[in-house]
């Protein structure tokens, strides 16, 4: 996913029902279709759903290799989350704890980069703190 979080055009809306997705390399474009709105019964750890985005392998199709029954391949999530998709055909009884569970998702990634950011560019990230410690506590 942090393929297409840094390169979110990298997935296009092209019909109502309809996504165009690039894969790692330009020449590969896949095709993302919402079929129908989901009729499974609804239990977010129960069965194939994903928790995070909801997508249901059964209402979404991709035309990737690893578009297989019962699996929702990287391209449907990559359409959920950057295709302005992430609500359809989620129950409405589902899309306010979808709503939140995604906001706090973002908020955790966009939190995770930020320390990552501060690790690296910090003596912490290098250990040169600990060893200069170390050193001096020896004398």
């Amino acid at each position: 996913m942090q393929h297409y979080e840094a390169k979110p055009e990298k997935v296009c809306r092209i019909g109502e029902r309809e996504w165009q997705v690039e894969g790692k390399h330009a020449e590969e474009l896949y095709f993302v279709t919402f079929q129908a709105s989901c009729t499974c019964n609804i239990s977010l750890s129960g069965n194939v759903h994903c928790p995070l985005c909801s997508v249901c392998p059964y209402s979404w199709n991709c035309t990737c290799l690893d578009n297989r029954a019962g699996i929702s391949c990287i391209h449907k999530h990559a359409v959920k989350f950057y295709g302005g998709a992430w609500l359809f055909g989620v129950p409405a009884a589902l899309k306010l704890q979808l709503q939140r569970g995604v906001k706090a998702y973002q908020t955790s990634v966009k939190h995770l980069a930020h320390v990552e950011l501060h690790v690296a560019s910090s003596d912490i990230g290098s250990g040169k703190k600990a060893k200069k410690k170390s050193v001096e506590s020896q004398h």
